[in-house]
């Protein structure tokens, strides 16, 4: 189930390229990232904290875009 998770994350962050998004974030190569996410490899704790960080710090990029975009709406 955790590669699937692991999935989920790195499409939800990164769409299609998923994959090439994670091994840069993480300095690890393509292949770690693809045997991670189909369960051929064990998935290190440190990578879920760096996918949590990076969740955090998009979702509150989108909440302050979002405030913005409500002000625009306001405006007009």
């Amino acid at each position: 189930m955790s590669g699937y998770k692991l999935k989920s994350a790195g499409f939800a962050l990164y769409g299609e390229r998923w994959v090439e998004g994670l091994s840069k974030l993480l300095g690890v190569s393509t292949r770690s990232v693809r045997r991670w996410g189909n369960g051929s490899a064990s998935i290190p704790a440190g990578v879920w904290v760096e996918v949590h960080r990076l969740m955090q710090l998009l979702e509150y990029e989108v909440k302050l875009t979002r405030l913005d975009v409500l002000e625009e709406i306001g405006d007009e």
